[in-house]
Order: C-alpha cells, then sequence, then structure tokens
C-alpha cells in the first residue's frame, strides 16, 4: 500500500516537509489507503507483507506462515505488522486479516 499526499507539500528552507495523514483521510489521494484509527486519526492499512500492493492469502501463506513464531530486527520480517518484534497471531489476527482483500489502485 502507498500513500500519497492529495496536494503539493510545502518544503521548508532545509528541504523538509511535514504531513499527518493522521488528521484526515481527505489528504490523501486516493483515500482507499487510509484507515480509521480512532476519532479523527487515520492511519495506512497493514498487513501488504510482500509489497504487491494487496492485502490478501498470499501475504499469509507465503509470508506470515513462514516468519510466524520469529522474533525480528525489524529489518529482516515482513510480517511484524505492530512493530513488537515477534510475528505472531497478534499480527494475523488484529493487522493483516482486518484488511484482508484490500487494493491499492497505483
Amino acid at each position: 500500500m502507498r500513500i500519497i499526499s492529495a496536494n503539493k507539500i510545502p518544503v521548508d528552507y532545509r528541504g523538509l516537509s511535514t504531513i499527518d495523514f493522521r488528521t484526515s483521510n481527505l489528504q490523501s489521494y486516493e483515500t482507499q489507503n487510509l484507515i480509521p484509527l480512532a476519532i479523527g486519526y487515520y492511519g495506512m492499512k497493514a498487513g501488504d507483507s510482500n509489497g504487491d500492493e494487496a492485502i490478501d492469502l498470499n501475504d499469509i501463506n507465503l509470508i506470515w506462515k513462514i516468519e510466524n513464531g520469529e522474533i525480528t530486527n525489524y529489518f529482516n520480517m515482513k510480517s511484524d505488522l505492530n512493530f513488537d518484534g515477534t510475528v505472531n497471531a497478534i499480527d494475523l489476527y488484529d493487522f493483516l486479516l482486518k484488511n484482508l482483500n484490500s487494493q491499492s489502485n497505483y
């Protein structure tokens, strides 16, 4: 999944910019890639473990099932979707399955 801003983002004299996608799903070019986290807060959908811009059974069968039970260092495991250092059922049920069959239009 990708999130692209709906509008141009101004860059300051240091070459830095700031956008907070959490505050409105309308800040994203395609709002289907954002999900409500709490009232007034949005985030990117989790679960696209293989990076093919679709959250589907391939993410479960080809990535999560292989990595399940592994301890991660955040760089070598694609299925640690909540970044707690372990690939487990929480990543599957709380993140991947909740967004199953989601797809980006890019």
